[in-house]
């Protein structure tokens, strides 16, 4: 990324806060556990032309403010909300996105001449701890929507206990006071004092059941035609018609780019861990079943709010 701070400071002379609101309309988040296929999802949206992003996660985005890395200063969660979007944060949140706004050549928005600078944009964008920020982003973004993706627990805990094992870049948080292992991956939800001593699929299990529960929560309020949901198996086994509603849902059209990125396989997303195989997951089937009767009401819970 750029240098944050000069290039916040460029913007705000150019763009201040009116501006920015006018700028994002209707932003797209997406929002789901960690290891859901949000990335596959995003990855194949912003080869639409109709669409800007950041290109990748905003976690270097989040980094720069030192306020939102935490819910409070006793490491209770990484949920954020309204109360976090205070006077300093506002001023420089929405410009640190604009700083690293690209179309989907990869042109940066604020090196385009001015008069190829589009009004308004249709911003997408996508990064796991999403799921723990709605009513932040709504603080930042009021128009904002959301696109909810769930994946099926047995799969979902597996991949996210692969990630746990693999660590790397998976790792986000490793200051958490008295933890025994040290380093935290994903997400931090409310709660996770109580995984201690836990195995790596408990702690997985928490995370699913956590991220899915809160955006189910923070979305009800929400009125309907706010969000929309959809599944990890229906973006891959019917990937053009589900894109289709997306771009319904979030008043975008479809450009030949997309149409010729849904019309054949998806290649593999910029974070698979392993190579995909049907019921992989039972490489792990002891660890991941006991937990699968309370993830299922989760799940029903999922299937009942999409009906809804």
């Amino acid at each position: 990324m750029s240098d944050p701070a000069n290039t916040r400071e460029q913007l705000l002379r150019k763009y201040p806060q009116s501006a920015q609101k006018k700028l994002f309309s209707r932003p797209i988040f997406i929002v789901s556990a960690p290891r859901s296929g949000s990335t596959l999802l995003f990855e194949t949206l912003i080869t639409c032309s109709n669409l800007w992003s950041i290109r990748t996660e905003s976690h270097g985005i989040f980094a720069q403010f030192p306020s939102l890395k935490y819910e409070n200063s006793d490491q209770d969660s990484a949920c954020l909300d309204e109360r976090h979007y205070g006077d300093d944060v506002a001023k420089q949140f929405r410009l640190a996105y604009l700083a690293e706004l690209r179309d989907a050549s990869g042109s940066h928005y604020s090196a385009l001449p001015a008069q190829k600078r589009p009004n308004r944009v249709q911003f997408v964008e996508k990064t796991p701890r999403n799921a723990l920020n709605i009513p932040f982003l709504l603080a930042a973004f009021p128009d904002a929507r959301f696109v909810f993706l769930y994946r099926r627990p047995e799969e979902n805990i597996n991949s996210m206990i692969d990630g746990w094992e693999r660590k790397g870049a998976f790792v986000k948080f490793d200051d958490l006071a008295d933890w025994p292992l040290g380093y935290w991956c994903f997400v931090l939800p409310r709660g996770w004092r109580e995984l201690k001593g836990k195995s790596i699929a408990e702690i997985a299990a928490f995370q699913w059941r956590a991220c899915n529960e809160k955006i189910m929560q923070d979305l009800s309020q929400l009125p309907t035609g706010r969000h929309m949901t959809l599944s990890y198996d229906e973006l891959l086994n019917n990937t053009g018609k589900t894109i289709k509603k997306i771009c319904d849902f979030g008043n975008f059209k479809m450009d030949q780019a997309l149409y010729d990125t849904v019309t054949k396989p998806l290649p593999l997303s910029s974070t698979t861990a392993s190579k995909p195989t049907k019921d992989k997951w039972r490489i792990r089937e002891n660890d991941i079943v006991p937990l699968l009767p309370e993830a299922a009401t989760t799940l029903e819970k999922i299937e009942a709010f999409r009906r809804d």
